[in-house]
């Protein structure tokens, strides 16, 4: 004598141990394609706001970032982001605010790798700050 028993799952949302994970740009593309930012460097406090939701929430954060057009990028961006930043003030330097506008290149600033999180609006927030790729 056998016994079969069939047990039948629903899952309504997503498992939270499940990360939803975004390639953004290509790192392996010689050279390395990136994203910009849609709003440059004055974009990238909001980024990295972002990206420290991300780790907040469990997520994966892998960031190139490259400030500038034939500038090494920061591979180790993410590393630099605290999980909590107090976000009420933001400083520009006085070379930031005399920079002209058309000194920088078509690419910079700009991002490339990628991004994970269990939370979709995580990942939307991220999204969001980046020029369509």
């Amino acid at each position: 004598m056998s016994i079969v028993m069939s047990v039948f799952g629903c899952c309504m949302q997503q498992p939270t141990s499940q990360l939803l994970d975004i390639k953004i740009g290509d790192p392996d593309a010689k050279p390395p394609k990136y994203v910009e930012l849609k709003k440059g460097l004055d974009g990238e406090p909001a980024l990295r706001v972002a990206l420290a939701r991300i780790k907040a929430h469990g997520g994966i954060c892998q960031i190139w970032f490259c400030r500038h057009d034939g500038q090494d990028p920061d591979r180790n961006y993410c590393e630099n982001i605290p999980v909590r930043l107090k976000t009420d003030r933001i400083i520009k330097s006085a070379g930031a605010n005399n920079a002209a506008g058309d000194s920088s290149a078509a690419n910079d600033p700009n991002v490339t790798y990628r991004i994970a999180s269990s939370n979709p609006s995580d990942i939307t927030g991220v999204l969001d700050l980046l020029k369509t790729q």
